[in-house]
Parts: structure tokens; C-alpha cells; sequence
């Protein structure tokens, strides 16, 4: 054993009682440098097993003796490193199979004092053990009216000890449980004031403790939430019961969206007096929905798309099956026809003439598929904000010397709706012609009359064409109306292009067309165009 030099000083040691005297290591290790005979007698140990041995490692973990020593505390390296000289709580050592060595069952007091040693201090540490079961049986008598026998005292303090160890756990779950959790006192109003927010609160909206606790709902919660909070929070009161929403905000660390509970609590009297509340962040989850639902859109427009183009292929074939391979069959038809005449200067004209007409029309049909070519690249021209009345203007112009001569009117009615974000070359097309067709397609003794209408429909905006013209048989003629080459009317010069065009470009910028109309009761087209 290491014997301390001075002989007195050691012979004090023995008589302080139940003793330990430790040693600083390097870091913060401790090793046993010497004990009490009492301390030895104890413990049963001998003074050679405790001799420089680390002081975690003198008894088994899970020895009474270890929860003696407060082993699991900081106090012991506070009195090493501070000089400091401190008492831990009473421990009430019971006898039983878990006890060791020689200790009565009864209650101890330890202390911890750091001392130094040849006038360097923090060298050593004195631990020292007190039996103080006579002091807390002659407090406990002195406690009129009540009769406190040891065990009710161990028991109190035992109860005291877990009440401070579930107050622990349950402070460790509050800040580290993943979902947001707040406490609201309830004030006269009634006026809801934060008492408390867990770390998941601070860690969501990006606030601090400082910004929140003591403040009412109104200062912490974004202004464009707070009505709806408000509601339910009153909800909750009126129900007395748990309430549920979907709430969406945006704080200082980023928009969030959460499933939002909240509980009352009352107090004897029925009043509500502190409210309870919890947030399940779902902003991933509807984060993925939307893009999920962004996704089915997208594979719902290159349906569509496809299915567009699909139709466009299935037009340009009958377009070269037919409008080319008829003026071609009659070219082919024409040479073959003057290789197997004998010459014949009148009827070589006629020949030439049939293939010069054939020539034209096949130039005709290929001027027009490059046209409508040339459209659809139009639809990757910039959008921007375009005014309907200038819009109406810039083409009455251009058609000016028409409208007079035709002594034609145009009327725009729009409600609240002053422009449309759209291409401008596909807008121009679409009100050209469909007020090109109101004046072609007039009625005889008629001056032609073109109403324009346009609605603000939610998230998209309807534009009405209505005129005063011939009409249409729509139950014989409506399923073409559209179509490439579709005439229905040869009194009047055309091609069937220009509805053609107008479906394709409404549709191209997202939107659709629909045709309404009788004979001579004049027509109407709706068409349905997305604000953005």
C-alpha cells in the first residue's frame, strides 16, 4: 500500500472514517491510492486490490456500492479539477442478495473533496463516507403529527428519484422526438401564449427559443396562417377535443407543411387553461405527390402529344395519297397519252396545258404543307402579355379595305380581362382567321357582325366568337370542320386551311376549340386558353 510520507498525517487519515483517497492520471482517469481501514472492512477488499487501481474498475458496474459513490455523476471530476468540496444526495443502502461487503442497511452520505499535495493542487481527491441514519430518524421524529418510520423516508426519496428520472426521460423524448411539439398557456380572450416548444419546433421553422417561448401565437406564427390557426385552435375549445388540419407556412427555414394536432386541457371549473399541439412535417410527402401528379401530367401531355402527332401523320398521308396523287396520276397519265399519239399540234396543247394545271396543284398541296410546317415552329416564339383590343385593331387594320368594302362591325366585350400571356404570332392566326371566316361567309343582304366575348374562367380564360353568317349544318358537317381541306361552302373561294390551322395552334398552346351553329343563324367558337 502506498503509505502517505508523514506518519501523523496518515494516523489523521485512519481516524476520518470510511475513506478513499484518489489520484489523478492522465486525461481524467482516477486510480485508488489508498483507504481507510473501515473503508476496507466495508467494502471487504484488501489494501493491495486497491492499489493503484482505476477507480471504475474497484467493484462490479452494477454494485450498490458504485450508486454509493455516485459514479455516474460529474461531480466527481468538478471536484478535481475545482477544489471543490461537495455532498451528493443521502443513499439509502439496503441489505439484501444485490449488497456487498459489510455495509448495514442504512443511510450514507458522501463527499468529495479535491486537495493538493506538496503545494500543487488537483492532485488528489478525498472521498468520504458517512452513516447518517441517526440524523434522518431523529429528523423524521421531530415531524409533528406524522409518524415517518426509515423505510417511508427511503421510499419518499426513492419516489423523489424517479420522479426526477421520468422528468429527465421525458425532457430527452420532448427534444428529440422527430415531429414538432408545443405547449400553450390559454389566457382570458382567449389569447394563446407559447409556455413551451421542443427543439424539433426551433430546428423546422428556423426561430429561436427567444423568438418564441412568452410570445403569443400572433407574433410567431406567419400572418397568412394565423386566421386559419385561430379557428381551430377555437375549434378545439368549443369541441373540448383533439383537432386536425393541414396547414401550409412559410418560416424562416422554408415553406412547411404539416399535419397540425392540437389538444385542450381544462381545469376543474371548465375552463380551458393550456393547450397541447403537435406537427407531423409532411412538406416531403407533398412534395412527391406533386411531383408525382407533375409527372402523370407530363406523360398525359406527351400522350396527348403523341396522339396529336399521330393524327397529323394520319393527315399528311391522306393528304399525299389524295391532293398529291391525284395531280400526279394525271401528269403520268398526260405523258403517256402524248408518247402514243401521232403528232398533233392541238392536242399537244391540250396535253401540256392538263400538266401544267396537274404541276400547279402539286405545288399548291406542298406550298401549303410547308406553310403548316412552318406554323408549328412558330409555337417555340417567346409568350408575352398581348392586349386583345390592340390585338383587334392591328387586324382591322390590315383587313381594313374588306371591312369597309363589306361595311363589317367588331365587337370586343371583355370582363376584367385586359390581356392574354400567349405566342403572338398563334394568337394573330387564331382571331385572323376566325374573323376572316365571319366576312367570308356572310349572309346575302347581310352586313357581317363579329362578337367577341372573353371570361375569366379560374385558371384559364374563354374567348367567344360569335357572327351573324350562313351557318353550318353542324349534324352533317361538324365532325369535319376542322379538318384539312375541308370545304363545305364552294361558293366561296378557299382551301380549308384556315380552321384547320386555328385548331392546331389553340391546341399547341395548350388550349381547345369548339363549334356551334345553324344554317343561317351564323356561328359560334369557344375557345379555352390556360393563363399561364
Amino acid at each position: 500500500m502506498n503509505q502517505l510520507p508523514d506518519a501523523i498525517l496518515y494516523s489523521l487519515f485512519q481516524r476520518s472514517g470510511v475513506s478513499l483517497l484518489l489520484k489523478k492520471e492522465n486525461g481524467s482517469d482516477f486510480t485508488a491510492v489508498c483507504a481507510t481501514d473501515r473503508f476496507l472492512y466495508l467494502t471487504q477488499t484488501e489494501d493491495q486490490i486497491l492499489n493503484n487501481k482505476p477507480l471504475l474498475d474497484l467493484f462490479p458496474p452494477e454494485s450498490p456500492i458504485n450508486h454509493l459513490l455516485g459514479l455516474n455523476k460529474v461531480e466527481l471530476k468538478d471536484a478535481f479539477f475545482h477544489q471543490a468540496k461537495f455532498t451528493l444526495e443521502p443513499y439509502y443502502l439496503k441489505a439484501g442478495n444485490d449488497q456487498i461487503g459489510r455495509f448495514p442497511e442504512s443511510w450514507w452520505s458522501v463527499s468529495y473533496e479535491g486537495i493538493g499535495h506538496n503545494q500543487q493542487v488537483d492532485d488528489y481527491v478525498l472521498v468520504t463516507l458517512t452513516d447518517i441514519t441517526a440524523e434522518v430518524n431523529n429528523a423524521a421524529s421531530q415531524v409533528s403529527g406524522l409518524v415517518i418510520t426509515e423505510n417511508d423516508i427511503a421510499r419518499d426519496l426513492a419516489a423523489n428519484e424517479l420522479i426526477k428520472l421520468h422528468e429527465a426521460q421525458l425532457e430527452l423524448i420532448y427534444n428529440t422526438i422527430a415531429d414538432v411539439v408545443f405547449m400553450l398557456d390559454v389566457e382570458a380572450g382567449p389569447n394563446f401564449k407559447f409556455a413551451s416548444v421542443n427543439q424539433s419546433f426551433l430546428k423546422s421553422t428556423g426561430l429561436t427559443e427567444q423568438q418564441v417561448v412568452g410570445k403569443y401565437v400572433e407574433e410567431v406564427i406567419p400572418q397568412e396562417s394565423i386566421a386559419l390557426v385561430l379557428s381551430k385552435y377555437a375549434e378545439a375549445i368549443k369541441e373540448k377535443s383533439t383537432i386536425t388540419w393541414e396547414e401550409e407556412s412559410e418560416y424562416p427555414a422554408g415553406i412547411k407543411i404539416g399535419q397540425v394536432t392540437v389538444t385542450p386541457l381544462f381545469d376543474e371549473g371548465g375552463e380551458c387553461v393550456r393547450m397541447i399541439g403537435s406537427v407531423h412535417d409532411i412538406t416531403n410527402q407533398k412534395n412527391q405527390e406533386s411531383e408525382i401528379r407533375k409527372s402523370h401530367q407530363d406523360k398525359e401531355r406527351v400522350i396527348k402529344d403523341l396522339l396529336h402527332r399521330n393524327k397529323d401523320l394520319e393527315q399528311f398521308n391522306y393528304i399525299v395519297s389524295h391532293n398529291l396523287r391525284a395531280p400526279l396520276a394525271n401528269i403520268i397519265g398526260l405523258t403517256g397519252l402524248f408518247e402514243s399519239l401521232e403528232p398533233d399540234p392541238d392536242l399537244y396543247k391540250q396535253i401540256i396545258s392538263g400538266i401544267a394545271r396537274s404541276g400547279r396543284a402539286m405545288d399548291d398541296v406542298i406550298k401549303d404543307l410547308n406553310y403548316i410546317l412552318q406554323q408549328k415552329e412558330l409555337n417555340t416564339e417567346i409568350k408575352q402579355q398581348i392586349s386583345i383590343q390592340e390585338l383587334i385593331e392591328s387586324i382591322s387594320a390590315s383587313i381594313g379595305d374588306i371591312i369597309s368594302r363589306e361595311k363589317a362591325e367588331i365587337s370586343l366585350i371583355c370582363n376584367n380581362i385586359d390581356t392574354i400571356y400567349s405566342t403572338p404570332s398563334y394568337l394573330y392566326s387564331i382571331f385572323y382567321n376566325l374573323i376572316i371566316n365571319s366576312i367570308k361567309y356572310r349572309k346575302a343582304q347581310s352586313s357581317p357582325l363579329m362578337h367577341i366575348e372573353c371570361h375569366n374562367l379560374g385558371d384559364n380564360i374563354e374567348i367567344v366568337f360569335a357572327d351573324n353568317g350562313k351557318g353550318m349544318d353542324m349534324k352533317r358537317n361538324g365532325a369535319d370542320l376542322f379538318g384539312l381541306y375541308k370545304r363545305f361552302d364552294t361558293t366561296v373561294k378557299g382551301k380549308g386551311l384556315g380552321l384547320y390551322l386555328v385548331k392546331m395552334q389553340v391546341e399547341s398552346l395548350g388550349g381547345k376549340i369548339t363549334a356551334q351553329g345553324e344554317v343561317d343563324k351564323g356561328m359560334q367558337f369557344t375557345i379555352l386558353l390556360p393563363k399561364n
